[in-house]
């Protein structure tokens, strides 16, 4: 079965995705490094929130990956997860703490893939294929 022929925009849209995923696998081993190294005030609690972290670092894995293949069902969980870190990067520039550089390392690629999935031809056209 020859492989369907991918436009740039997804691409670079599965690029952003897998270092996406990527980074939440990292931030899902960190938090379970910090669970069993250092006390906790609620062991469950923490437990519970590594599970989360986890189960969502595979689902946006999933996600990536059927995207690249081409699944049209994946374009609502790729909108849904960007919409998710753009407000995460909003409460991020935010507050008495607040980290701009962090706010726009999550929030400009996660509008700009957005921007891509909602409004792109060659998405909707490769996503669109049977």
């Amino acid at each position: 079965m020859p492989e369907k022929s991918r436009p740039l925009s997804v691409v670079l849209v599965s690029v952003v995705l897998s270092v996406q995923s990527v980074a939440l696998l990292g931030i899902a081993g960190l938090f379970t490094y910090e669970t069993i190294s250092a006390p906790s005030l609620s062991l469950g609690g923490a437990i519970f929130f590594d599970v989360l972290v986890w189960i969502s670092a595979v689902a946006a894995g999933a996600v990536t990956r059927g995207f690249w293949r081409g699944n049209a069902s994946t374009r609502a969980a790729v909108i849904v997860w960007q919409m998710v870190l753009v407000g995460i990067a909003i409460a991020t520039g935010q507050g008495a703490e607040a980290r701009l550089d962090l706010a726009l390392i999550l929030g400009i690629p996660a509008a700009a893939v957005t921007g891509v999935v909602l409004f792109s031809k060659s998405v909707t056209a490769f996503l669109d294929r049977k």
